[in-house]
């Protein structure tokens, strides 16, 4: 049984970026905080990884007077008779002298001012990144998947499809408007489109994986491992607000950015669980426009070819990247870690070099698996 993972180079050929494409064109009204934040990144503003920046700019927004309670906490003001606002470029929010409560209504200030800043540029950011998700034509990710998964899917297996991506491409090559299985899978042998969730009682529809719709024949599972654009908290739960892409930043959209490692919030448990379980029962795992910098996938993928030892990994990407830089404080979240599953696993973690839209990916298959490997993971001759 073969598993497929898609990541975004899966959406690029429909002129959706990546996650260090969003922002190369976003001009924000806070130029200074912008800049800062790329600087403490150590990445140019064109280049900036909308994943890591908007993180940084939740916890900004949070910042509060709350705050202060460990600044001033255990003696820690001891040289608070040296303080100077000046030193720390805080313009004229303190006033002398500079006693304990002045320097605290100072602070004070100078975080509700950042704290209205963050929330203003993280409002923009996600207003450009949810502008840029909708615009692909919903024909086009047909034609773009259609030629992956139509000699994939059949009446007597499911197929299951994982992805890191927040977009609605591959729900849009699957169905309709009302998110029912299209005719054109339908006359493969598809029987049904399963994304996860269940209609209550009340007509909302909430996250509920059930394994049971997942493994039966003919059913086709979209697993969003890192949340979508279209999924909103409800309740305590999960609900799906359908093929829409929200219009309204102060929306909350759920997603989980793969580089903060080990998730424990439902429904990223549920569904990297699945993940895990999916790749101990396959044969392959056929992995498109997937970088592998994810370190918690990565970790589940090495675990699953350590339990399932016919599984084999294929990944079709034209490069994997090398962003390495000594004097980044992010260097272990930028490079590829499949090098390091072609070294642990030779001949069972193949590179396909290609890009989808350009390559067919059954072609890359059938003639990667006639490469033969190193034990460092490099082809040495073909058959």
């Amino acid at each position: 049984m073969d598993i497929f993972l898609l990541g975004a180079g899966a959406s690029a050929p429909l002129g959706l970026p990546t996650a260090k494409g969003f922002l190369k064109d976003f001009q924000p009204t806070n130029n200074n905080l912008f800049y800062a934040i790329c600087e403490y990144l150590n990445v140019k503003p064109a280049e900036a990884d909308v994943e890591a920046i908007m993180p940084i700019l939740e916890g900004l927004s949070q910042v509060s007077k709350s705050c202060l309670r460990s600044l001033f906490a255990n003696g820690r003001t001891r040289n608070i008779a040296t303080f100077k606002p000046s030193d720390f470029n805080f313009g004229d929010s303190f006033t002398s002298p500079y006693t304990k409560a002045n320097i605290e209504k100072g602070i004070s200030v100078v975080l509700d001012d950042l704290s209205q800043q963050a929330k203003k540029l993280y409002t923009e950011i996600k207003t450009h990144s949810l502008r840029k998700l909708k615009n692909f034509k919903y024909g086009d990710a047909f034609e773009l998947l259609k030629g992956v998964f139509q000699k994939a899917v059949s009446e007597d297996n499911p197929t299951k499809i994982f992805t890191t991506n927040y977009d609605l491409v591959i729900e849009r090559a699957f169905c309709d408007n009302s998110l029912n299985l299209s005719r054109f899978w339908r006359g493969l042998g598809a029987k049904d489109l399963y994304l996860g969730f269940k209609t209550t009682s009340a007509s909302i529809n909430i996250f509920s994986l059930d394994s049971k719709t997942v493994n039966a024949p003919g059913v086709i599972s979209i697993f969003k491992l890192h949340g979508s654009v279209n999924w909103l908290p409800y309740d305590g739960n999960v609900t799906s607000s359908g093929l829409t892409v929200p219009n309204n930043p102060d929306e909350v959209c759920i997603i989980y950015p793969g580089y903060k490692g080990v998730p424990e919030k439902e429904p990223f448990v549920t569904l990297h669980l699945e993940f895990l379980k999916s790749l101990q029962e396959a044969d392959r795992l056929i992995s498109i426009g997937f970088a592998f910098r994810d370190l918690y996938i990565n970790a589940i993928i090495h675990h699953a070819l350590s339990l399932n030892e016919k599984l084999k990994v294929y990944a079709m990407v034209p490069e994997f990247p090398n962003d390495y830089q000594k004097d980044s404080q992010n260097d272990y979240q930028n490079d590829s870690q499949f090098p390091a599953l072609q070294s642990s696993f030779p001949n069972r973690a193949i590179h396909l070099p290609g890009k989808l839209g350009e390559n067919d990916l059954w072609d890359l298959l059938e003639e990667g698996g006639k490469l033969k490997m190193s034990p460092a993971g490099k082809v040495i001759k073909k058959s």
